[in-house]
């Protein structure tokens, strides 16, 4: 992976576990050079038809910080807030903030404004206070697409979208294997 220097770009040593995982997992890699973008929204529509952006988003429940991500710029609803209290054995009913501001992105993840990513940064806090990760399915239409993983503010790296899975619990694991992975749907 050779990647333009770029001052807002994951470090290099998280670079290095991704590439080496795709690697390792077979999986074949393009880098996308794009216009700065700060939101899903943005990155998508830099993007060929054909190749969706991988989203995260912070969340805080019950004083637990949470990552959601998926493809595409989905919304997260109250059903999915409801799975994810049951995930986490809460009670239900309890209140879920999106994008808390006791998580500054810059301390918290060790990443710029406009970053947020499951390819979390070894020993930030995130890796040590993050209680669940939440990997929400795609449409199984999506299957043929490419999916965009940010590794900065102007760079991508485009991976088969049926690969996502593979690349997101293999690097959860080599860095944060405490933390649950749950799958969820997106359907009501």
């Amino acid at each position: 992976m050779v990647l333009a220097h770029d001052a807002s770009a994951l470090p290099a040593h998280t670079l290095r576990k991704v590439d080496d995982l795709c690697r390792r997992l077979s999986i074949p890699t393009t880098i996308a050079r794009h216009a700065p973008t700060l939101t899903a929204a943005e990155t998508q529509a830099v993007l060929p038809e054909s190749c969706l952006v991988q989203k995260t988003i912070t969340g805080c429940v019950a004083n637990k910080i949470i990552l959601w991500t998926g493809v595409g710029d989905f919304r997260v609803s109250r059903t999915m807030h409801k799975r994810a209290n049951e995930r986490l054995a809460l009670p239900a009913g309890r209140d879920h903030t999106m994008n808390p501001p006791q998580v500054d992105p810059l301390h918290f993840y060790g990443m710029n404004p406009g970053m947020v990513s499951p390819f979390l940064i070894e020993n930030t806090p995130a890796v040590n206070q993050l209680a669940a990760l939440f990997v929400l399915d795609w449409p199984h239409y999506a299957e043929p697409f490419s999916v965009a993983i940010s590794l900065s503010l102007t760079e991508s790296l485009v991976i088969p979208l049926a690969r996502l899975n593979a690349l997101l619990c293999a690097y959860a694991n080599a860095v944060y294997g405490h933390v649950p992975i749950f799958r969820l749907s997106q359907s009501r």
